[in-house]
């Protein structure tokens, strides 16, 4: 559930933080109101706020009892983040972001998280990720990976899932598009917010080479975020 944004007459996104938090909120509140208490609420800024806007969002969305809100601010902000963890009563998330073991240190050693996020793409890989989930669970932070991405990034985090032991919740595109089952098998079902262990060998999903070799690359473009006055912003 991200901070919104709205868009401008040529169609890009613009976004200011007042009426963000605003609107974001009156979302949160429709939200909770819609699904009741037993649901899980997840707050995804994308570090688009300021330390204070951030502040600001949490104290107003306590009501509404999230699971977390992600990224309040940039996750490079270490000293923001001690800010943020002495004014903000919900539990925080970062780590998207970070690359490495070593970025996450200082937010598991002063305990300035409780969810971190790594990408076991972004990471670099099952083993990083491992070791980053074993040193938070020392400081009592649980894990919630980022992970919008394939079915084979998607089968790779799922087998390091069930073996964490701080593990809380996984992130994962659902429902797949449909050409992820025209390219792979095994591709893993989810059902009751659940998904089962992987039962075929290695990661448990394979390629069909061939459909993949038809499938021409149609580039993407690069997301882009502006403030109300046109200066370029984090997305």
């Amino acid at each position: 559930m991200p901070v919104p944004a709205e868009p401008d007459a040529e169609g890009r996104p613009r976004m200011d933080a007042a009426d963000s938090i605003r609107k974001g909120v009156a979302i949160v509140a429709a939200a909770r109101d819609c699904v009741g208490p037993e649901f899980e609420l997840f707050i995804e800024t994308h570090g688009r706020l300021r330390p204070v806007e951030a502040i600001e969002l949490a104290c107003r969305l306590e009501p509404y009892d999230p699971m977390f809100i992600e990224e309040p601010t940039r996750p490079e902000a270490m000293a923001s983040f001690k800010l943020l963890r002495e004014k903000i009563r919900l539990p925080i998330a970062t780590g998207e972001r970070l690359y490495s073991r070593w970025a996450f240190q200082p937010l598991i050693e002063a305990e300035l998280v409780d969810y971190l996020q790594p990408d076991i793409v972004r990471s670099h890989g099952i083993t990083e990720v491992r070791k980053i989930a074993d040193y938070a669970d020392t400081h009592l932070i649980k894990m919630a990976p980022h992970n919008p991405q394939s079915p084979v990034n998607t089968m790779a985090i799922l087998h390091l899932d069930l073996v964490m032991p701080n593990f809380a919740s996984q992130e994962v595109i659902w429902p797949f598009p449909r050409f992820f089952r025209e390219l792979f098998d095994g591709v893993p079902e989810i059902k009751g917010g659940h998904a089962a262990p992987p039962s075929a060998p290695g990661l448990g999903i394979t390629l069909k080479e061939d459909r993949a070799r038809e499938i021409e690359y149609e580039p993407s473009a690069i997301d882009e975020l502006m403030l109300l006055d046109g200066t370029y912003t984090d997305f």
